[in-house]
């Protein structure tokens, strides 16, 4: 391990997928890779600490060496591919990581010179061949690589072990963002049901789900009229009531309860005097369209997720939800669709697609994201309630209660064959 200088505060992000072997598409959520990104404090481990062998911990550094592919050739006189690459924490102190084959087609194009990561789940070696210096790091299944910032202020849902550095009383905001019928929804209902969040009271529920679609403002008579005829533009920035928006995400991150408005899509207005009321929770996801649009409200998110289906799926969803649910004829789905939803979602939609951390093609049909969505927010929650904590000195005991009785299994063992032994072997004297 030896020095190197600068440190990035740039980030990187990749898509979440899963496997379709059928169609050749990429392996994605499976892969070597996973680049993540949000707004937790984590103690890393230092490189000084890694020992070898070592495949339980996280740690933070920028890129600052990519080599090229280089061929070699194995004992068995296979032919094969290596890469390198060093990665610096903000001490200075480097660690080399090496992949070779299959792996580097992940790494090539993701692990970029600048980008800060965080890196677990990869076991740490010997350097051997030209990389005797030091030890090194070796990227292989199940390793996870992280796009972070210089700041402490990043996580691994995967590898992060610690989340002391959260405020337990602050909860967590996800932003689940993605264009109309896109399936974030649905998303969030299946995160919901396997935390099973669900089945609890909403009063006393974890983790709570709020919609977009219960902001949308108020329209005055001449909105109201292009609205019945499918002529008013929904999917606008200025359809939403962004204020009561960020004063509602402002009052959750307060642990305050909120009152949410219920939007009729049948008269395009809101109902009068009823409301949905957000008890105090650990974890928020706030879906809709147009989450990421506005920076302030933006900006509020911890974690945020873009939803991303192809536009033939969700012009196919959208026309059987507008009339099943909504009220509305196919012709008119199909016309507001053309002229105001498909334009909407290019101008405002789409572009905040950068804005996100993690990136979920196929949406709910992509389990593997959302299984490693699940997983962080469990882990999260275990943190939050003292629970990772609590586990962790329970295992401890228990482990130390098992090394007692069996060395008291043990004591009584050999004190039985001492017994038996001198029974065996005593002589009276005569």
């Amino acid at each position: 391990m030896s020095k190197l200088e600068g440190e990035s505060t740039s980030g990187n992000k990749e898509s979440v997928g899963e496997e379709n072997a059928a169609d050749g598409q990429e392996v994605e959520a499976t892969a070597l890779l996973n680049l993540e990104k949000t707004t937790e404090n984590v103690i890393y481990a230092p490189i000084s600490s890694l020992k070898i062998g070592a495949v339980n911990w996280t740690i933070r550094g920028r890129c600052t060496r990519k080599s090229k592919m280089t061929p070699y050739e194995t004992q068995t006189g296979k032919p094969g591919h290596m890469m390198s690459f060093d990665f610096q924490e903000s001490s200075g102190l480097k660690i080399k990581g090496i992949a070779f084959n299959d792996a580097i087609n992940a790494l090539d194009h993701q692990v970029a010179v600048g980008k800060v990561y965080a890196i677990t789940k990869a076991k740490v070696q010997r350097g051997y061949g030209k990389t005797k210096a030091g030890d090194q790091i070796l990227f292989s299944p199940p390793t996870l690589l992280m796009s972070a910032m210089a700041s402490d202020r990043r996580f691994s849902y995967n590898g992060l072990k610690n989340f002391n550095g959260y405020g337990t009383k602050t909860p967590f905001l996800i932003g689940v963002a993605g264009g109309t019928a896109s399936g974030k929804s649905t998303v969030c209902s299946r995160i919901m049901e396997k935390l099973g969040q669900d089945e609890i009271d909403h009063r006393q529920r974890q983790v709570v789900c709020i919609s977009q679609d219960s902001f949308y403002r108020e329209l005055n008579p001449a909105e109201s009229i292009k609205a019945s005829k499918g002529l008013f533009n929904f999917d606008h920035p200025d359809a939403f009531d962004n204020q009561l928006i960020l004063k509602t995400l402002k009052d959750i991150l307060d642990g305050r309860v909120c009152k949410i408005p219920v939007y009729d899509f049948k008269t395009n207005s809101r109902k009068l005097d009823e409301f949905v009321t957000i008890y105090p929770a650990d974890v928020l996801l706030f879906e809709g369209i147009l989450v990421f649009y506005f920076p302030e409200i933006r900006e509020v998110f911890h974690m945020k997720l873009f939803v991303d289906t192809d536009a033939d799926t969700r012009l196919s969803r959208r026309v059987l939800r507008d009339i099943r649910e909504r009220g509305r004829d196919l012709e008119q789905v199909l016309a507001q669709y053309t002229t105001l939803v498909k334009p909407a979602f290019e101008e405002f939609c789409l572009p905040t697609k950068k804005f996100a951390d993690v990136i979920i093609p196929r949406g709910a049909d992509n389990t593997v994201a959302i299984g490693l969505i699940v997983q962080h927010i469990r882990e999260l929650l275990n943190y939050r309630n003292g629970n990772g904590l609590q586990q962790q000195r329970d295992r401890q005991l228990a482990q130390q209660q098992q090394q007692l009785q069996q060395q008291q299994s043990q004591t009584e063992e050999n004190g039985k064959r001492n017994r038996h032994n001198s029974d065996s072997f005593f002589t009276r004297p005569h």
